[in-house]
C-alpha cells in the first residue's frame, strides 16, 4: 500500500492535465489534446503533504505512483548503521517512483524535502498508459535514459572527485535539470536543500559539506539562507565539476 495515510494528506480539486505547465516536463508530456486529457481521466487525485513526511517507505509494495506536480523530494536508502545513502533528488515534472510500478518491495524511501503536490495515479494503470502508444513509451525510455545518466554522473563523483568537486558536480546537475523545466530566475537556482540531504548524496560528512559551501559563498557562486541554496554563478561551479 501507499504511504500516505490520509490524515497526512489532503486532496483538492486537480487542474486538468492539458491546462498544466507541468505535463510537459512529465513523462507522458509528448501527448497533446485530447490524449493528454486521457491522462487526467486516468489521476486519482491531487494530494498535499507537508515537508518532512513519507512518500514511500523502503520494504513497502506500493500500489500508487505520483507525478511530482509542485515542491521537491528526496530519495535514499537506509544503511545498518543508522545514516542514510542519498540516490536522488526530485522535482516537479518528476516520476515518483518508476519501481512501483514493478509490485516488488521498494529498496528505498522517498520523502519530501518541501511541502508538495502529487498527482496520484494506480502504478498498474499508469504502466499500461505508459504502453499504449510510441510516444508515451518512448517518453518513459527517455526518463529512464536520463534517471541512468543522472546516477552514473553521481557515482563518478563519488568515485573520482574530490569533496568540492562532488558538491559542485551535484549542484550543476540539479540546476541543469532546472534550466530545462524553466525553473530558473534572473539565472539564479533556488535549491530548497540541506547540508545534511548533500553529505548524503555524496557522502560526506556535514562538516566537510559546509566547509565546501562556505568557500563557494565567499567567491560568490552560491548564497545560503535556512535550508535554500541559490546558485547565483553557475558558470563558477561548473569549472570546479570540470564539465566540459
Amino acid at each position: 500500500m501507499t504511504s500516505l495515510p490520509r490524515h497526512e494528506s489532503d486532496t483538492r480539486a486537480p487542474i486538468a492535465c492539458d491546462e498544466c505547465l507541468v505535463a510537459r516536463h512529465a513523462v507522458y508530456g509528448a501527448l497533446k489534446g485530447r490524449d493528454l486529457g486521457e491522462v487526467t481521466v486516468l489521476r486519482r487525485s491531487q494530494r498535499l503533504l507537508g515537508s518532512g513526511r513519507f512518500i514511500f517507505r523502503e520494504g513497502e509494495v506500493a500500489d500508487t505512483v505520483y507525478t511530482l506536480y509542485d515542491g521537491w523530494a528526496f530519495k535514499y536508502k537506509s544503511l545498518r548503521n543508522g545514516r542514510r545513502q542519498g540516490l536522488a533528488v526530485y522535482l516537479p515534472g518528476d516520476l515518483l517512483v518508476a519501481q512501483a510500478m514493478s509490485e516488488a518491495p521498494l529498496p528505498f524511501s522517498v520523502r519530501s524535502l518541501t511541502p508538495v503536490t502529487l498527482c496520484a495515479f494506480d502504478a498498474t494503470t499508469y504502466f499500461r498508459m505508459m504502453m499504449i502508444g510510441p510516444q508515451t513509451r518512448q517518453g518513459l525510455r527517455n526518463y529512464m535514459f536520463d534517471c541512468h545518466n543522472e546516477t552514473d554522473q553521481l557515482l563518478i563523483a563519488l568515485g573520482r572527485h574530490s569533496a568540492r568537486s562532488r558538491v559542485a558536480v551535484l549542484l550543476v546537475s540539479i540546476a541543469h535539470r532546472m534550466a530545462k523545466r524553466d525553473m530558473a530566475v534572473s539565472e539564479q537556482y533556488h535549491i530548497p536543500i540541506s547540508q545534511g540531504v548533500i553529505g548524503d548524496l555524496l557522502g560526506l560528512t556535514n562538516v566537510y559539506v559546509n566547509r565546501v559551501l562556505g568557500q563557494f559563498r565567499r567567491e560568490g557562486s552560491i548564497s545560503i539562507a535556512r535550508n535554500e541554496l541559490c546558485i547565483l554563478n553557475l558558470g563558477a561551479l561548473e569549472a570546479y565539476a570540470e564539465f566540459e
